[in-house]
């Protein structure tokens, strides 16, 4: 049995960074919002570790995954929402060394409620465009 292991890690690991964001995604005011995330990790995992379900979370847990994942490059590209987001509260966990699109979301009516060194999470509490 063990010769179908190798030397290599088969497991996901977290760092202080990503239990952080995990850790806020947690907070029951945030149950009901859609998340979407430019981490593909924390998007996969907060479905675990948190109550929320993430527009896109794995390949193969995600309904549409290519479509999705498209959907989501777009958002944190040009601010375009898919028609299925409207009228929902979002989280948006953004990556810290991309802070022109922090920018733009704030602008869009996002506000941060969590940040460290790696993410910053922003909130929209109703529906968008």
């Amino acid at each position: 049995m063990w010769e179908h292991y190798s030397n290599e890690p088969n497991g996901i690991t977290l760092d202080a960074q990503e239990r952080a964001v995990l850790g806020s995604l947690q907070d029951p005011h945030y149950r009901g919002y859609l998340l979407v995330s430019q981490s593909p990790k924390l998007g996969y995992l907060a479905t675990v570790y948190s109550p929320l379900r993430a527009w896109y979370s794995h390949v193969f847990n995600t309904p549409h995954a290519k479509l999705r994942n498209a959907e989501l490059a777009d958002f944190f590209a040009n601010g375009s929402e898919p028609d299925a987001w409207r009228g929902r509260p979002l989280l948006a966990v953004v990556l810290r060394q991309e802070p022109a699109i922090a920018e733009r979301l704030e602008t869009a009516g996002f506000t941060a409620v969590m940040t460290n060194d790696e993410f910053l999470v922003l909130a929209r509490a109703s529906g968008g465009p």
